[in-house]
């Protein structure tokens, strides 16, 4: 009897090891898929971390720009006087600077931060200073406050148009007098964003500010309303982190 449940034993205890041995060769049956499943899956997630280091625009970004710093303007101006009121029209070709001394138009040169507060949403803004004194001193103050949407095609090229305003104040000296001009402005931007490696950015696109209200306080002379539109098209430089 005992025999007969030793034999039932060592049965039972071979065909359970054969079970275990089936599974374990069903697990490890082709090493070679297994190996080469496991390096796609860490290739993918170094890509996937290397992306979002490129991607412009995502959630918690912080981007700092230098913008209109290269580019074309055209600025038309009117006064409104007592008599026929005072029209011109400028146009400006610059190359990193603009000429002083006279109403820069919305064209001058600024430096820019915005915030992406969800996945392509920014806000943000931009400021500008300049000065000149040779004789009589002309200075400019440029703030712009903005909204923004980054939409990217790829990890090397998107769009991000904004909208939002500017408000200018600025003081010419001419012959010791001193002119005073404050304006406020409606802007949009189409710009088109290139991402040529990680954490920089190049902007390049038109934009256009219209005039919302100005007020120009010539010295001596009374103060009058003062109309200013802009277009122009521009690249900028920056980084985003």
């Amino acid at each position: 009897m005992k025999a007969r449940y030793g034999s039932l034993a060592l049965a039972l205890l071979f065909v359970t090891g054969s079970a275990w041995a089936d599974d374990d060769v069903e697990q490890r049956e082709d090493p070679w898929e297994y190996d080469k499943a496991k390096s796609e899956k860490r290739e993918k997630a170094e890509q996937e971390e290397k992306d979002s280091e490129r991607t412009f625009g995502n959630s918690g970004e912080i981007a700092i720009t230098a913008e209109r710093l290269v580019g074309f303007s055209r600025t038309t101006r009117k006064i409104k006087l007592v008599g026929p009121d005072q029209k011109d029209t400028v146009t400006r070709v610059h190359l990193f600077l603009n000429q002083n001394g006279d109403p820069l138009g919305y064209s001058a040169a600024r430096l820019a931060f915005d915030v992406f507060v969800m996945d392509g949403l920014s806000l943000g803004g931009a400021l500008g200073y300049s000065s000149d004194a040779d004789g009589a001193t002309s200075r400019e103050f440029l703030v712009a406050p903005r909204i923004g949407y980054a939409l990217m095609f790829s990890e090397l090229i998107g769009v991000w148009p904004r909208a939002g305003v500017t408000y200018q104040d600025q003081e010419l000296g001419v012959s010791g007098a001193k002119a005073k001009i404050a304006m406020l402005a409606g802007t949009v931007e189409a710009e088109l964003v290139l991402v040529p490696t990680a954490n920089v950015v190049f902007t390049l696109g038109p934009s256009y500010d219209f005039g919302l209200v100005g007020k120009y306080n010539p010295d001596p002379g009374a103060k009058t309303d003062i109309a200013q539109d802009e277009f122009g098209f521009s690249a900028g430089l920056g980084v985003f982190f």
